[in-house]
């Protein structure tokens, strides 16, 4: 390893290490951050941050912008290079204050780390995407022929979703006891382990549709599984039972472990 190596690797170690124990950050936002340090140093060749002006960061900018991908679109969205650029800022700004390159990273520079105006608002706005209809989650909820306990989970999940408006990450993080079922409320509570947008505690209640049977097909699922004897703390979407041993792996069965991502509930 090279000193200049050596010396970009420390600081950016140390940058992580602020918006973690200083700033409170979680760990999937540090993994961002380094990825677009790490894009920097990529299009750089890994050259020493002191050597930062805006004439590197126009470029970089600009090679945003150019570089190839392997997605339909072929290169970066507006809304990717945003989000590297707008971190990227951060670090810099957060360097320029760092005893050896006050007077060589210059926060007036480091503002040619941004998109247009107009690119920005762009970036910042979001895509319009195709939301299913009431009628068609009917089709795909009553179509679903309930032959053993995954598909009864996996109905009482959709179900959940459309009567409730919960992230998906939310809700396949939520215990027993973040339901009640009395006052058939949902109580998002990060303190619980529950995944809310940016840990804020949540209370949910069903939506009003116009029709029962989403509501009745989850109360179903919460009965069936307090029956099963599911104690306060055991997530109320489990994953597909899977272990070693007895009774292992099953294609109809939950266990009672929480699903480690959220890929498999999407697919759903």
């Amino acid at each position: 390893m090279t000193k200049t190596t050596y010396e970009n690797e420390l600081r950016k170690r140390e940058f992580l290490e602020q918006l973690k124990g200083g700033e409170g950050f979680a760990k999937d936002s540090l993994t961002k951050f380094a990825e677009a340090i790490g894009q920097w140093q990529t299009f750089t060749d890994n050259d020493d941050f002191a050597n930062f002006d805006k004439t590197k960061a126009t470029a970089f900018r600009d090679w945003l912008r150019s570089r190839k991908t392997k997605t339909a679109a072929g290169q970066l969205s507006l809304r990717t290079q945003d989000n590297y650029l707008r971190r990227l800022k951060r670090f810099f700004e957060w360097l320029s204050e760092q005893p050896g390159y006050r007077n060589k990273v210059l926060k007036n520079e480091v503002d040619y780390l941004r998109l247009s105006k107009g690119d920005a608002r762009i970036a910042r706005s979001g895509t319009t995407r195709r939301m299913p209809t009431l009628e068609e989650a009917k089709k795909i909820i009553e179509g679903i022929e309930v032959k053993n306990e995954i598909d009864m989970r996996d109905r009482a999940m959709i179900c959940f979703a459309l009567i409730t408006g919960c992230r998906i990450f939310a809700y396949v993080s939520l215990r027993m006891k973040n339901f009640d079922k009395e006052r058939k409320r949902i109580n998002q509570n990060p303190g619980d382990g529950v995944h809310t947008k940016n840990s804020k505690r949540i209370l949910t209640t069903f939506f009003p549709i116009g029709w029962d049977k989403p509501e009745r097909y989850f109360m179903e699922w919460f009965e069936h599984l307090e029956k099963k004897d599911f104690q306060p703390d055991d997530p109320i979407f489990p994953a597909t039972l899977c272990g070693v041993g007895s009774p292992g792996y099953s294609k109809t069965q939950v266990g009672r472990t929480f699903w480690s991502s959220t890929s498999a509930a999407r697919k759903i």
